[in-house]
């Protein structure tokens, strides 16, 4: 069976001033379900688009979530793909 039909849901996450972020599951529940996740990222100035394109919505950027902790940091500084 594939995500949709046993339920899952992504996760999401807004970035604080220094650019930390903690996934959520849910409201109450941080984290994100364990496997490989399709990674979007978006940064907007008005109506402008500030990240990378390759974590656009058309991203096929992955990363692996596992079950204990981990820190996954992503490359906005660069200008490969926009």
């Amino acid at each position: 069976p594939d995500r949709k039909t046993i339920g899952i849901r992504a996760s999401r996450a807004t970035t604080d001033a220094s650019g930390n972020y903690e996934l959520q599951y849910l409201e109450d529940m941080p984290g994100a379900y364990v496997g490989e996740h399709r990674v979007m990222i978006s940064k907007r100035d008005g109506p402008r688009e500030l990240a990378p394109a390759k974590f656009g919505p058309y991203s096929r950027e992955t990363r692996a979530v596992g079950a204990e902790a981990q820190v996954l940091n992503f490359d906005l500084e660069s200008d490969e793909g926009r």
